[in-house]
């Protein structure tokens, strides 16, 4: 009898302590959901805005278009807290996000990013999620930290393993503690490692590069 009492307090504690755990894996996806639908879409807002200002006299047609793709970008933010609220909800998986979209933004906030991409886009949504969120969080880096960049590629390389690869010309250092607190870096590894994939970040002779590896496994559908 007092092995049955200890066998159910241990495996109370058990339960217990798996509760903490998945509650506080559950905090970590839902701070870096916010990040990705908050901080990025701020950035970008907050640069349309002054581009817009800056040519207002010079290219009012320019600063219109830049002043309604802050408005796309803030009705888009909604959309994506919206989700967000409704997967925390039901649990159900949000749905990756459009490259050519993202890049196009990008392009209006005046980051010269240019695309490269071989091989058929992977099936799986997670590693489709995975692939957006990197080029969004390392172009958002690029257009906080890169001093005047003339070239920013986006290389997407599906042809065998997974390899993600953003890279800038710009003179820009490491982001600041008091801008950058790291968080995205660190959803990226995150994800990354859901798939047995790497995270490398850092400075390239010229410039900024972050790179990521995901290898294709028959368990990457989810």
């Amino acid at each position: 009898m007092q092995a049955l009492l200890d066998r159910a307090a241990r495996l109370a504690r058990e339960k217990e302590q798996e509760g903490k755990l998945a509650a506080a894996r559950e905090r970590a996806r839902i701070a870096h959901d916010l990040h990705d639908i908050v901080a990025h879409n701020l950035t970008i807002m907050v640069r349309l805005a002054d581009g817009a200002t800056a040519v207002a006299d010079s290219d009012p047609q320019r600063s219109r278009r830049a002043v309604e793709r802050a408005a796309d970008l803030g009705r888009e933010a909604m959309k994506d807290m919206r989700r967000l609220l409704g997967v925390l909800h039901d649990g159900s998986s949000d749905a990756p996000g459009d490259l050519e979209t993202l890049i196009e933004t990008f392009r209006i906030a005046g980051l010269p990013v240019t695309m490269r991409r071989r091989g058929p886009d992977p099936v799986s949504p997670g590693l489709q999620r995975v692939v957006f969120r990197t080029v969004q969080e390392a172009l958002t880096n690029a257009l906080r930290y890169a001093e005047h960049p003339t070239q920013v590629l986006v290389d997407l390389d599906y042809t065998g393993p997974i390899r993600i690869a953003i890279t800038d010309d710009g003179r820009g250092a490491t982001p600041a503690p008091s801008v950058g607190s790291e968080q995205g870096l660190i959803a990226l590894r995150e994800r990354a490692a859901l798939y047995g994939g790497t995270v490398e970040a850092g400075r390239q002779p010229v410039g900024w590069a972050v790179r990521v590896t995901l290898p294709l496994t028959e368990d990457t559908d989810d």
